[in-house]
């Protein structure tokens, strides 16, 4: 049972996860947090930081929002009503590949973020929505790597 927020550097959960309300997930950069029992209950979950969360049990989950980073799940994501996007801490002047998974799930997407913060506004990055994810995708420029 998790009632606020649910945080470790490069950790597994093993057992059953239930949701009684909305909790926050928090992944820090460069780490990868994994929930793999059943997730199920009424709450929603809030993704921060800027590293991975992924569940890998199974079971439907509703996202309230995402707080940098990027979230998998191997079920069926449902985007709640009212859901933010926030980008803000992202450095988009390092991002170097084409596309960044933000929401990756194994089942179906449904709904959509109603608001997106932090995207710059030269319009060279937009939100691709898909039924099995949500991308970061460039669209202008080419991304250059020289090694």
């Amino acid at each position: 049972m998790i009632q606020g927020t649910a945080a470790a550097n490069g950790a597994t959960f093993t057992g059953p996860v239930t949701l009684y309300r909305n909790a926050a997930f928090h992944a820090e950069a460069g780490t990868t947090v994994e929930f793999a029992g059943v997730v199920s209950g009424e709450g929603a979950i809030v993704k921060t930081g800027a590293g991975k969360v992924v569940l890998s049990g199974s079971g439907a989950v509703t996202l309230a929002g995402v707080e940098g980073g990027s979230f998998e799940s191997s079920g069926d994501v449902a985007i709640a009503d009212g859901a933010t996007l926030d980008l803000s801490g992202v450095d988009f002047a390092s991002l170097t590949e084409k596309a960044y998974p933000i929401v990756t799930c194994g089942g179906t997407l449904t709904g959509s973020f109603a608001a997106v913060r932090g995207l710059p506004e030269n319009g060279d990055w937009k939100i691709r929505v898909t039924p099995r994810g949500v991308k970061l995708v460039r669209t202008s420029g080419a991304a250059l790597i020289i090694r």
